[in-house]
């Protein structure tokens, strides 16, 4: 059986693909728009300890196999979704490299105003990525990470490394915070919930952040156009604690990875967690610098969150 490799970049994480289907021509037209952050694609492979997932079109066996090191694939290439499915079933694989060197992958947004870092925190549509979009189209911010954010500690300070660079845009949320913006969205659905449009960083004329930054100040937000005043108060609270916890578990945990394929997205084969007692120690590490930062909670409309987070980092 011929082998083809090629190898995944992410933020200083690396993993070798080993495959009897070439897909170095796959994952390069993948990279542009793909979760995995600052992603780049080489057609070598290092030939060492590298972590490797290993790849076999096998179309009547349905198996897979997965350690901290290696994953063995084989499922029939039609499942493979021209190898979308190999490339996110990769990530627990890259997310362990990042632990053992001290960084994690959180769900955020991050930017830098005046080389310093911003963390922006919170559930689904508390309006990270509407703020983003306000501080750097009002306030010459630049885009560190949207929604992916790769996060470390060195000596105390935390430290953002890069993260994903497009913007799932919610047709309701921009409605509501930013209706400068409805024109990226082609046509309307029947729920405004529901319609999203994918939109690169270049479309919104947002300028990447391509150095790492130190995080200088990092909120909990809500951002709420309902409001007319803006509430702000200190975030250090147990349910801060215990989302910081979850969130920077998820993807070394795999509660939010998970390998589908087919035409369906079906669910195929288990992802076990790959944390342990040396990775919980560091996230801890990471989550207390945070919390050094003096995170705070803040609530009301856009504009008004972004005038104030902009003041703050740049007089504070």
């Amino acid at each position: 059986m011929k082998r083809y490799t090629c190898q995944v970049e992410s933020c200083g994480s690396i993993i070798n693909f080993v495959s009897s289907v070439d897909l170095y021509p796959n994952l390069c037209a993948l990279a542009k728009d793909s979760y995995i952050p600052d992603m780049r694609v080489t057609r070598a492979a290092k030939i060492d300890n590298t972590p490797r997932l290993v790849y076999v079109d096998s179309p009547h066996e349905e198996n897979l196999v997965f350690s901290a090191g290696e994953v063995i694939v084989r499922y029939p290439w039609e499942m493979m979704r021209d190898g979308e499915s190999l490339l996110y079933l990769s990530y627990p694989l890259i997310e362990v490299q990042r632990q053992l060197q001290g960084d994690l992958t959180a769900h955020a947004a991050c930017i830098s105003i005046d080389n310093r870092g911003v963390l922006l925190l919170g559930k689904e549509g508390s309006g990270k990525t509407t703020l983003a979009i306000e501080l750097c189209q009002k306030h010459s911010a630049r885009l560190v990470a949207n929604d992916l954010c790769i996060l470390g500690e060195r000596q105390g300070n935390i430290i953002a490394r890069g993260g994903t660079k497009f913007f799932f845009l919610r047709r309701e949320s921009i409605s509501r915070n930013l209706p400068r913006l409805l024109h990226l969205f082609p046509t309307a659905s029947g729920d405004s919930w529901l319609d999203k449009t994918k939109v690169d960083h270049t479309q919104l004329g947002v300028e990447t952040e391509d150095r790492i930054v130190n995080i200088s100040n990092a909120f909990m937000l809500h951002v709420d156009e309902t409001k007319t005043e803006l509430h702000t108060c200190f975030a250090d609270t147990l349910v801060t604690r215990l989302y910081l916890n979850e969130n920077f578990s998820r993807y070394i945990r795999s509660t939010c990875t998970v390998m589908t394929g087919g035409s369906n997205f079906e669910l195929l084969g288990y992802i076990p967690s790959l944390d342990c007692e040396e990775f919980y120690k560091m996230r801890k590490q990471v989550i207390k610098g945070v919390l050094n930062s003096s995170p705070q909670y803040i609530s009301g409309p856009v504009h008004l969150v972004a005038d104030y987070i902009a003041n703050l980092q740049r007089h504070g």
